[in-house]
């Protein structure tokens, strides 16, 4: 599957600006938690995640939500999804994770994934709001990346102080030039569950 689309890529390259300046559109406001029914919040009340995809009509997107129970605090949530260098130790399949810029509240990221010795790169401009309890990110359009166009977000809720219990919903939206629907949605369920599994095992340790 990955050898299927990788041949659809452009290479992704910090010397070249991307294509366009975005197609999708980023967040305005902090976003709301997604609504859950009843046996989805039992899901994560048995510390299983739960995934929601979104499908926007006529869209060449794909867009999903995954949300998970931690039981850790909410500054250790954070400061687990915000240690970049640590990514490489774990996530699995991703070999480089930096920041090359920070201004602010605004990070640069340079995140490569390798499987099966192809590699699949993404720079993206992290928007910081630790403080109202989310951050989104859009590409770094004047960076080469290999997805077509790809934003998302943390947001991420304290339920209770004592024992510390947190909501952490993670949600992207993802284009691959030439990719078929069942595989971009496939893509997209399978980065947002591992996202809310990793965190939530490196924050409970």
């Amino acid at each position: 599957m990955i050898l299927f689309f990788s041949a659809l890529l452009w290479g992704y390259d910090p010397n070249f600006p991307h294509p366009h300046r975005g197609k999708l559109q980023p967040l305005k406001k902090s976003p709301q938690a997604v609504s859950l029914t009843k046996a989805q919040k039992m899901r994560l009340q048995n510390n299983e995640p739960v995934f929601l995809r979104v499908k926007k009509e006529g869209s060449q997107s794909a867009r999903g939500v995954a949300v998970q129970y931690i039981h850790a605090s909410v500054d250790t949530v954070w400061d687990t999804i915000l240690n970049y260098p640590k990514y490489t130790d774990w996530v699995e399949n991703v070999t480089v994770c930096s920041v090359y810029k920070k201004n602010k509240n605004i990070w640069h990221t340079a995140l490569i994934s390798e499987v099966m010795y192809i590699s699949f790169g993404v720079y993206t401009q992290n928007h910081i709001f630790r403080e109202k309890g989310y951050m989104y990110w859009v590409l770094d359009y004047d960076r080469l990346s290999d997805a077509d166009d790809l934003l998302g977000y943390w947001r991420v809720q304290e339920i209770q102080k004592s024992p510390p219990l947190t909501r952490v919903d993670h949600s992207t939206e993802l284009i691959l030039t030439g990719v078929p629907d069942f595989i971009l949605e496939y893509l997209s369920e399978d980065a947002l569950v591992n996202g809310t599994r990793w965190v939530k095992r490196e924050s409970e340790r």
